[in-house]
């Protein structure tokens, strides 16, 4: 599909298992983030998906990647969670 290959353009590569080592974000020394922040966050990974839904750009795919990790690391787990489970039902379309 559209996402084949995709997570890989931006320096070492973002994709499921850099995700996956962003799960507990400890250490990170970042603050959590206000809910006017995730709500932006949110807003910006569904704008993203919707972009990424009509045009299938490899770019939206690896914005769409930063800003789910950016969640997690932020402490917004429960959007997180919900994110991370669109991107891989879209992933598989």
């Amino acid at each position: 599909g559209a996402g084949a290959g995709v997570g890989t353009s931006i320096g070492a590569g973002i994709d499921d298992d850099t995700l996956a080592q962003i799960e507990d974000g400890k250490g990170s020394g970042i603050r959590p983030g206000t809910v006017a922040q995730g709500k932006w966050l949110r807003g910006a990974v569904e704008d993203r998906f919707s972009r990424y839904k009509q045009t299938g750009d490899a770019k939206l795919l690896d914005e769409i990647y930063v800003l789910i990790g950016a969640l997690k690391i932020l402490g917004f787990d429960e959007v997180y969670r919900e994110m991370r489970g669109v991107l891989q039902r879209v992933k598989r379309q």
